[in-house]
Formats: structure tokens, sequence, C-alpha cells
């Protein structure tokens, strides 16, 4: 994922357990909400990985805190919750983390996770002095 952010933003961690009954909706509601989110003032982009036992980690990106609020107030969204809450998770949690600092490191990196702005590699950040 390629961030243009300026740091510092906003990381909201979601990492859930799906349960294992049908279906009801939720691949089709998950499609709409990442979309609606692209939308909001404040987004800056989502990460998500799911695995085969229904365990999940969706990371989204956000300008400030102002538009987290906003995001998690939202009609659709909070619908959603509900959802997620009566049928489509086991449990959650969700963390909302300030992004002081990004690099990326590696010879095989995708190139939409490298952000010259925002990033630097180990090499770069030996000479500014930023090891560690």
């Amino acid at each position: 994922m390629h961030i243009t952010q300026q740091l510092p933003y906003y990381a909201v961690i979601f990492t859930s357990m799906r349960t294992t009954s049908v279906e009801n909706g939720y691949q089709q509601a998950n499609r709409r909400l990442t979309e609606l989110a692209k939308k909001q003032p404040g987004f800056v982009g989502i990460e998500t990985v799911r695995q085969e036992n229904g365990f999940g980690i969706t990371i989204s990106y956000w300008r400030d805190k102002q538009s987290i609020r906003a995001w998690r107030e939202h009609t659709e969204h909070w619908i959603a919750q509900q959802m997620g809450k009566s049928k489509w998770y086991d449990w959650y949690r969700v963390q909302v983390c300030k992004v002081e600092r990004s690099y990326v490191d590696g010879k095989k990196i995708p190139s939409e996770f490298l952000d010259t702005k925002n990033t630097e590699s180990t090499d770069q950040r030996m000479v500014s002095g930023l090891e560690g």
C-alpha cells in the first residue's frame, strides 16, 4: 500500500475472528464499506488479511483523529458494526495508533509499499542518525 499522507497519521487496527455461520451478507457489506471508507475525508489507505480459519486483521489509515471519529459514526458503518457484533464476529478488537515514523527495507518490496516521502530504508536511517 502506498501512503502519501505526511507523517504523522493514524492507523486503526481491527483484529477479528469471524463466526463459522453462514455468510449473512458479510462479503457484500465489506466491499461496500471499503469503497465508502475510501471516499471519506481524511482516509489515507487500507490493508487487510484474513486466514481460512476466520482470523483477520484490517488496518485503515487516517489523516487525524477527527476523520476516524467521523468514520466510526458514519450511519452505514454504524449499521455494519451492529451486524458484526450480532452475526459476523465471535470477537474483535480495535486499536488506534499514531504513526510517527514509517520505513521499509528489503530487496523484493513491491512498489506499492514504497513511499519516498514518508519512508526511509535502513541505509537512509543509518546515515541520518535515526538507527533504531
